[in-house]
């Protein structure tokens, strides 16, 4: 979805709202499970669960893209995994 997300024809609403819909869906679930993991004191609950779950959609998204750019399979494997050790380091602080 990402990759589609960045072509020039996402402009056109009939072919945007589908994707942003898309986007939209996943960050609330995400949002769920880091409440969830709140709830359950695996997570500060300082933190906005919301944003987090941006933040996780925008480091996966990014990560393909990076991955495409420098022609490294490994990169986005690079940047989910930083991104759980910061998620782990922000653990119940």
């Amino acid at each position: 979805m990402g990759r589609f997300a960045a072509e020039s024809s996402i402009a056109e609403a009939s072919l945007r709202k589908p994707v942003e819909r898309y986007f939209r869906q996943l960050q609330e679930i995400l949002a769920g499970a880091l409440r969830e993991a709140q709830a359950g004191g695996e997570l500060a609950k300082r933190l906005d669960a919301s944003e987090l779950a941006l933040m996780l959609i925008t480091v996966v998204q990014g990560g393909f893209a990076v991955s495409r750019v420098y022609r490294d399979r490994n990169a986005i494997n690079r940047a989910t995994e930083t991104a759980k050790s910061l998620l782990k380091s922000l653990a119940r602080r």
